[in-house]
């Protein structure tokens, strides 16, 4: 099952708390995370919400758990500075939709993951991740519009039902396996307005196997 990060809204507003007190200030956190001081101030007050690409680079600039971070699970592993070299960026792809028409303008800036992180939680190395941005409805509501996911590529092959991203004339889509018992495959949308399909798997090129969401709230 894909695992999601989420976040609610009073108890992030005490971590974010412990987290500024790693800075000498609001204005250092705010340049670090190229955003507006008066962004920050709203996250502290309960007025706003990072989105999840602020809530992973706040995660970075801390040196602290993405996953204690967002959910307030696991170990907080507050670091005195980020290392950048510990980490690795990664640009989301879009995910295609028809109803899109190929346009879409919602591309997310990179974004860094701890490379011990990923080991320890996934135990995935950096270089097989990929992460990819969903755009559209048609996996909803496992997957929202916005949301990111984070894909291990180097699971190019079927292994059981779920979740994969699959790239076909240079788009990628994350669409839900199920094997059929004459050997064919249904690739479904969560979206019960979206049809099935059945195909056969080598007409696939499966990029990967998705494992964690960093959802919106």
């Amino acid at each position: 099952m894909i695992r999601k990060l989420s976040f609610d809204e009073g108890e992030f507003r005490k971590r974010l708390d412990r987290v500024l007190r790693r800075f000498d200030s609001v204005a250092e956190l705010a340049n670090d995370l190229a955003v507006s001081d008066n962004a920050i101030y709203k996250w502290q007050s309960g007025r706003g919400l990072p989105s999840i690409a602020n809530v992973v680079a706040l995660g970075s600039a801390a040196g602290v758990s993405i996953e204690w971070l967002a959910a307030g699970r696991g170990t907080e592993t507050i670091n005195s500075k980020t290392n950048h070299r510990d980490y690795v960026y990664l640009s989301p792809y879009e995910t295609e939709d028809i109803s899109r028409n190929g346009n879409y303008e919602g591309a997310v800036a990179p974004i860094g993951f701890a490379a011990d992180w990923l080991k320890s939680r996934f135990g995935i190395s950096a270089e097989d991740c990929l992460l990819i941005e969903i755009v559209g409805d048609s996996m909803a509501p496992t997957l929202r519009e916005g949301d990111l996911v984070l894909i291990d590529s180097s699971e190019k092959e079927f292994r059981a039902d779920g979740l994969y991203a699959l790239r076909q004339d240079g788009e990628v889509a994350v669409k839900r396996f199920h094997r059929q018992p004459d050997g064919t495959f249904s690739l479904l949308s969560d979206n019960p307005r979206y049809e099935a399909f059945v195909v056969r798997i080598e007409d696939l090129e499966i990029a990967g196997r998705a494992i964690c969401k960093l959802a919106r709230i």
